[in-house]
């Protein structure tokens, strides 16, 4: 969207007016899409850790040597191969993914959004899957449609959708 292809109550006539409009959409767009880009990168930083952190717990779990516990201290090193230590570094990496996550709070737009997102990003070096891309956020708007209308017409009957 440009900014000043927007309708306004007031005429855009006067050039300082016309400039302070354009100024004021320009600056919320701005806001919006670096929202929209901070939140795609944190996601993404989220993941490559998640996927690091699991790389590390398969590097632990191949060097496994059959110890139930690391012998005779209460603090293991970081490099301990030891079952316990397993455990409790599989346990932090799904309490940091539940957390930075937030999965028992996700809403279900905030998921498709990340799934658009996703699949943006996949598509978006190759310009003869762009195609893909539109149907992809078409159906998801439309499942938006059809769920924000389904869910604020619950007690009312005869309702075209």
């Amino acid at each position: 969207m440009i900014p000043g292809h927007s309708s306004y109550p007031f005429p855009l006539s006067d050039p300082l007016v016309f400039a302070a409009c354009y100024l004021a959409e320009f600056i919320v767009i701005t806001g919006f899409s670096v929202i929209t880009i901070g939140m795609d990168n944190c996601f993404a930083v989220l993941i490559f850790h998640a996927c690091g952190q699991l790389k590390i717990l398969g590097n632990k779990i191949k060097r496994y040597q059959g110890k139930v516990r690391h012998p005779g201290r209460n603090d293991a090193p970081g490099d301990c191969n030891c079952l316990k230590c397993i455990v409790d570094f599989h346990v932090k990496t799904c309490e940091f993914c539940f957390i930075g996550f937030n999965i028992s709070k996700v809403d279900i737009t905030d998921f498709l959004k990340f799934l658009y997102s996703i699949a943006s990003l996949l598509f978006s070096g190759w310009p003869r899957f762009f195609f893909l891309q539109i149907v992809i956020k078409q159906k998801i708007f439309h499942g938006l449609k059809f769920q924000f209308f389904q869910s604020s017409n619950k007690g009312v009957k005869n309702v075209n959708v």
